[in-house]
C-alpha cells in the first residue's frame, strides 16, 4: 500500500493518507449499523442465503462485523490486513455445509457494500479529493482479495478435513457393523445416518472376491448411487463388502445386474434383513456363497435365505459334525456319482416329490429317478417316504452342498491348465 501511496499525484501524500484513515475510522465507529445492513444486502442478493436456515441473519451479521472491524481498522491505521476473520468464517461455512460459490458472492456483496459506505462518507466531505477516492477503493479492493481468498482457503481446509473424519468414522462403523459390534438402538441410529443409509431395511450384504489392495466392484457406491441405491462399501484382504439398501425386489434385481456387469470375480449376496445389527449375520452367509466351485453358476449368487440354508450354515462346525455320519455313507463313490445322486434328491424336493417333474428337468426317465431316490435310501437307512427322515437328508445335504463341498473344492490342488 505504501508503494500505491508514492505514486499518488496533487496532494500531498500523508493529507491522502489522512484523509483515507479518517473514513476508515469512521466507518469503523459505525460497524454495527454496516455490518446489519450489509447482512440484509447478502441475504437479497445471494440466493442460497434466501432459500436456507443453515446460516441463520444474526450469523452473517456477526460475520459482516468481525470482516468489518479487521478491514476498516487496518486501513485507518495504515497496516497490513489479517484476514483471520474472513478464515474462520471460511471454516463456519464449511461445517454449515454451505457452498464455497454462495460464500464467496456473499463477499463480493459486502465489499460492494463497504465501498458504497465508503464513497458516501466521502461525498459528504468538500476537501476528499480523487486521490483519497483511489487510495480507498484500490485499499478495498485489495482487502477484498485477501479476504476471499483466506475465506476459501479456510473452507476447502475444513471440508478436506471433515472428509477426511467422515471416512474415517464410516471405515469404524462399517467395520462395527460388520463384526457385530453395535447393539444398541441409538448407535444403529447413529451409524446408519453416518453411512447415509435408510434406518430401517430392508438391507443386503455384498461379498465381491478381490485381490489384496483392490476393488473388487470399482466405483460401485456412485454407481449404485445414480441408480438411487444406498450403499457402504469396505475393502477387506480378501474382499470388498457392502451394505446395500434396497427397496423392493426390481430394485434388487436392477442394483445386482450392474453388480454382475462389473464384477471382476464371484460375488455373494445375503438374504435380505431388516436390522442393521444383522450384518455380521448377513456378511456369513454372504461369504457362504462364495464357497462353491469356481467354475460353476452365475458369478453373482443370491444366498437364498431359506429356513434349511440358514440352519445349515448357522453353526457350521456343529452342523458339519452332525451331517458327516451321513454324507459319508456316500464315501466309496465317484465324485460325479455322489453329485448326481444329491442333485436329483434336490430337484425332487424342489418339486415336490413330482417324478415325472424331476425326470422333465433332469432330462431322465421317472423310473431312473425313483432308482436314484431308491439308492439315497440303501445308502443311509433312510426313507423318502418318511417326513422326518426327508427333513434329515435335507439338512445334510444342503450342509454338504454349502459348507462340505466349498471346504473339500479349496483343499484341492489348483489344476494347471
Amino acid at each position: 500500500m505504501r508503494l500505491l501511496a508514492s505514486s499518488l499525484t496533487g496532494m500531498n501524500v500523508n493529507v491522502v493518507r489522512q484523509q483515507v484513515a479518517d473514513i476508515a475510522e469512521v466507518l469503523c465507529g459505525r460497524t454495527d449499523d454496516l455490518a446489519t445492513a450489509l447482512a440484509h444486502e447478502i441475504m437479497a442478493e445471494v440466493e442460497l442465503y434466501q432459500t436456507t436456515a443453515s446460516v441463520p441473519f444474526d450469523r452473517v451479521v456477526r460475520g459482516c462485523a468481525t470482516n468489518l472491524r479487521e478491514v476498516l481498522s487496518a486501513i485507518a491505521a495504515d497496516i497490513e490486513f489479517d484476514p483471520a476473520a474472513a478464515a474462520d468464517v471460511g471454516t463456519e461455512r464449511a461445517r454449515d455445509a454451505v457452498p464455497l460459490a454462495s460464500v464467496m458472492e456473499a463477499y463480493r456483496v459486502g465489499f460492494r457494500g463497504i465501498w458504497n459506505a465508503a464513497v458516501k462518507e466521502m461525498a459528504g466531505r468538500a476537501q476528499t479529493n480523487g486521490d483519497a477516492v483511489r487510495l480507498l477503493t484500490t485499499k478495498i479492493l485489495a482487502a477484498q482479495e485477501i479476504f476471499t481468498a483466506a475465506m476459501a482457503s479456510a473452507y476447502r481446509d475444513e471440508q478436506t478435513r471433515r472428509r477426511i473424519d467422515d471416512e474415517s468414522e464410516r471405515e469404524i462403523l462399517i467395520d462395527s457393523l460388520l463384526h457385530g459390534r453395535l447393539f444398541e438402538q441409538w448407535s444403529i441410529w447413529e451409524a446408519a445416518d453416518c453411512l447415509r443409509l435408510p434406518a430401517q431395511g430392508p438391507y443386503v450384504v455384498i461379498a465381491a472376491e478381490s485381490s489384496v489392495g483392490t476393488e473388487a466392484l470399482p466405483g460401485i457406491e456412485s454407481k449404485l448411487r445414480s441408480m438411487d441405491v444406498f450403499s457402504a462399501w469396505q475393502l477387506l484382504p480378501d474382499l470388498q463388502v457392502g451394505i446395500m439398501h434396497v427397496k423392493n425386489g426390481k430394485q434388487l434385481a436392477n442394483a445386482l445386474a450392474l453388480v454382475s456387469r462389473i464384477a471382476r470375480n464371484r460375488v455373494g449376496v445375503s438374504a435380505q434383513f431388516d436390522d442393521l445389527r444383522d450384518t455380521a449375520q448377513a456378511l456369513r452367509y454372504a461369504r457362504v456363497t462364495l464357497r462353491g466351485r469356481p467354475d460353476q453358476g452365475p458369478r453373482v449368487t443370491l444366498f437364498d435365505g431359506s429356513i434349511l440354508s440358514t440352519a445349515a450354515v448357522s453353526a457350521p462346525e456343529v452342523m458339519v459334525k452332525l451331517a458327516r455320519p451321513t454324507i459319508d455313507c456316500f464315501a466309496e463313490l465317484a465324485a460325479d456319482e455322489r453329485d448326481v445322486l444329491f442333485e436329483t434328491f434336490r430337484v425332487w424336493l424342489e418339486n415336490d416329490g413330482s417324478l415325472r417333474t424331476v425326470g422333465e428337468l433332469l432330462f431322465c426317465h421317472p423310473n431312473t429317478v425313483r432308482y436314484r431316490l431308491h439308492r439315497i435310501e440303501q445308502r443311509t437307512g433312510r426313507s423318502v417316504t418318511r417326513p422326518r427322515d426327508v427333513a434329515e437328508l435335507s439338512l445334510a445335504f444342503e450342509v454338504h452342498r454349502l459348507l462340505m463341498l466349498p471346504a473339500a473344492n479349496a483343499a484341492r490342488p489348483a489344476q494347471i491348465p
